[in-house]
């Protein structure tokens, strides 16, 4: 009975906290009632998502932007994106910064690994090999799938070629990059990707994301359904997409979209 009671003012507590937090706007840096992004912010600071939009909150509880479409923490600061489609930053120092790059630690000690396709008068067999740890001499090339020329007119990888090289960091930024195993099936002028049933009318490979098209939509393979006019390249974490329609927008990485006015 505690237990309950005491999750229940607990409840009470957190909900007058949040509405004080909305409601103690005088003190933020706004104009207008507009997300306007200030030159700088208190940090630390919190992100809220609340039924109006994304809001920045201070250490103190005063709302330092707020009517966000979107807004995320990154490694080294905060992403945001009003409803007008303008995007900002700030660093952890508070500092207000009109674009910024994260930082990636890779290590460089990783698996290499070399794949090429080969072809007999059935099938064509996809071989591997690994570079890096593997002794000079005792380095040689394996098969690792085979697909019967039956099924498909020709197949590649997905640089479109014959041949492609990748290592173990390949992918590591993205939960929606493809494996670098993937084989492109060929037929009848549409493409297929291996454990797909879908065939599609092109793709390509940029920055480890693959995109598609059908017809004239494109869209991001493991992320997004062909809904899109175009997709520029992420930033951190949004790409600037235009739907079919002409409206424009961003995409984050989980495949939302957010429209803006």
């Amino acid at each position: 009975m505690r237990t309950l009671i005491g999750l229940i003012l607990l409840g009470l507590i957190l909900s007058s906290c949040g509405g004080k937090v909305l409601q103690e706007t005088e003190n933020a840096v706004l104009k207008d009632n507009k997300s306007t992004f200030p030159s700088s912010i208190q940090v630390p600071n919190s992100i809220l998502n609340t039924t109006d939009g994304y809001a920045i909150i201070a250490a103190d509880g005063n709302v330092l932007v707020k009517d966000l479409l979107y807004a995320s923490k990154l490694d080294v600061g905060l992403q945001l994106l009003n409803k007008e489609g303008e995007m900002y930053y700030y660093d952890y120092e508070g500092k207000g910064q009109s674009e910024m790059q994260s930082f990636f630690g890779l290590c460089g000690t990783v698996p290499h690994y070399s794949l090429k396709i080969e072809e007999n008068e059935d099938a064509f067999i996809v071989q591997e090999i690994e570079t890096f740890y593997t002794e000079l001499e005792e380095q040689a090339y394996k098969p690792i799938n085979t697909i019967w020329k039956a099924s498909v007119d020709s197949i590649s990888f997905l640089n479109k070629q014959q041949t492609f090289n990748f290592t173990s960091n390949f992918g590591i930024f993205s939960t929606f990059s493809p494996d670098p195993r993937t084989i492109v099936s060929y037929k009848n002028g549409k493409v297929r990707f291996s454990e797909s049933q879908n065939w599609y009318d092109d793709f390509w490979m940029d920055r480890e994301v693959l995109y598609f098209r059908e017809g004239e939509a494109i869209g991001i393979y493991g992320l997004t359904e062909a809904l899109f006019k175009s997709i520029a390249a992420f930033e951190n974490n949004l790409a600037r997409v235009e739907l079919m329609n002409g409206k424009k927008g961003c995409i984050d990485k989980e495949g939302t979209l957010y429209l803006f006015k």
